[in-house]
């Protein structure tokens, strides 16, 4: 319910926007704020919230993309691919919103994941990790944590499957740290802390039930991580708008 709550106040907050950042990084994050609440309502399949995030996405990455094309991130300078990039979100943006008009919820979804891949490689290149990318590589291990879970019942989950949800929930608990540690002024948000909170909750579950090879919890733990996962980044969207 709670995650509902967030997701509803989205629209209002983000419309409010206070006045871009000056860097080209904080033109990119705020222009952000609406995508990750896209995200959010794209995965829960939720069309009309969907819609509303991507129109204030658009907006906003229409207004950063000018202003980035020509003055870039100073860690990526002039690199060549930096304007194929970001003619690429907005490549995406345009199909998401055709997808999410045909009510293709996980077409729509798919598209906005690729836009934070298409950023991130650029930035690899220049060994930047932002905020953004630590939580991407938190998201990313919390799949592989909840996919050796997913479809599995008590006599299937193998020693191997506990070895390999450690592995990963260590990668998790690696990238929740890195973006905790950059999270810059969305550290003061009140929601962000809430979410934070919770996130931590759920990661320290997890490793108690794989501690004691609690198959039952470690089933409902890996719920959990995906669930406040999703809140922290709402969080993100309402901390940027």
């Amino acid at each position: 319910m709670r995650s509902r709550s967030l997701l509803c106040a989205l629209t209002v907050l983000l419309s409010a926007s206070p006045a871009l950042a000056a860097d080209a990084n904080g033109v990119i994050e705020h222009a952000l704020g609406p995508y990750y609440a896209a995200l959010v309502a794209s995965s829960r399949g939720n069309i009309d919230a969907t819609n509303r995030q991507l129109i204030l996405f658009a907006s906003r990455w229409a207004s950063a993309s000018r202003e980035v094309r020509t003055t870039p991130p100073a860690e990526i300078g002039q690199d060549p691919e930096w304007p194929v990039a970001v003619d690429r979100v907005t490549t995406l943006i345009a199909e998401a919103r055709a997808a999410a008009r045909r009510r293709d919820m996980s077409g729509a979804h798919a598209d906005l994941e690729e836009v934070r891949q298409v950023l991130r490689e650029v930035r690899e290149r220049h060994q930047l990790a932002t905020f953004d990318d630590h939580l991407s590589d938190y998201h990313e291990a919390v799949e592989r944590v909840a996919g050796h879970v997913v479809g599995r019942n008590e006599i299937r989950l193998t020693g191997r499957d506990f070895d390999d949800i450690n592995e990963d929930l260590q990668s998790a608990l690696q990238a929740w740290r890195a973006a905790q540690g950059l999270a810059g002024p969305i550290a003061a948000s009140a929601t962000w802390k809430a979410a934070a909170a919770q996130a931590s909750a759920a990661l320290a579950q997890m490793a108690k039930a794989l501690a004691a090879k609690d198959r039952t919890a470690i089933a409902h733990g890996a719920d959990r991580l995906k669930t406040t996962y999703y809140d922290l980044l709402l969080a993100v969207s309402i901390a940027r708008g």
